[in-house]
């Protein structure tokens, strides 16, 4: 399976610094407003993972957000998306997360 990188353009914080609380399981547990770009036309299905690659216990997926969830034409996350698969799931120990695109 090949996989391409889009761009990711907008957010409510910088990339590659720690997700404000809101956002995370400490906070209101809601997705922060993403918009990407470059998203290739050939996509059909694309997805956003968001990972903690420095978690004590290794690599930790916080969520995945794909299809509806991600608007059309998969180009942005909406503020404020709940879903029961990213309620409260803190990597173990705590640590901050980070999205880097």
């Amino acid at each position: 399976m090949r996989t391409e990188r889009s761009t990711r353009s907008k957010s409510t914080f910088e990339n590659a610094q720690p997700i404000p609380s809101r956002h995370s399981c400490e906070g209101e547990d809601v997705s922060p407003p993403l918009r990407w770009t470059n998203v290739p036309k050939r996509a059909r299905s694309p997805a956003l993972v968001v990972d903690e690659p420095d978690a004590p216990s290794g690599v930790f997926t916080h969520w995945v957000a794909r299809g509806q969830l991600l608007g059309s034409p998969a180009r942005r996350l909406t503020r404020g998306v709940r879903t029961r698969s990213n309620r409260r799931r803190s990597p173990p120990g705590g640590s901050d997360a980070c999205l880097t695109a």
